[in-house]
């Protein structure tokens, strides 16, 4: 299983990277910033486009 894909991530941890990030201390918009578009799902980057700007 490799962490370092969106499926491994959320095979291991249960969440994608960006929940993960915030669950532990991290603020949203940085989370978004933080994490490759490879890493986060397509909700995810709709929100991230639509609420920060971040495309």
């Amino acid at each position: 299983m490799d962490e370092h894909t969106l499926t491994g991530f959320l095979n291991k941890y249960g969440v994608s990277p960006v929940l993960y990030k915030t669950q532990h201390g991290m603020s949203e918009k940085e989370a978004f910033e933080t994490t490759p578009d490879s890493m986060k799902s397509s909700g995810e980057l709709q929100t991230q486009f639509l609420k920060y700007g971040i495309k």
